[in-house]
Parts: structure tokens; sequence; C-alpha cells
């Protein structure tokens, strides 16, 4: 299982890799 820190570091780099995906 991985971490909250490393889950939050993943998604962290996907919404800088696709902002179109992430509706904030």
């Amino acid at each position: 299982m991985i971490s909250l820190l490393e889950f939050d570091a993943i998604a962290n780099a996907e919404s800088r890799l696709f902002p179109h995906l992430i509706p904030l």
C-alpha cells in the first residue's frame, strides 16, 4: 500500500500533467 503522502504527491503530479482533467 502507498502512504497518503505518496498518494498526494501522485495526485499533484497528475494535476500538473493533466490540468484540464481537474475541475478546480
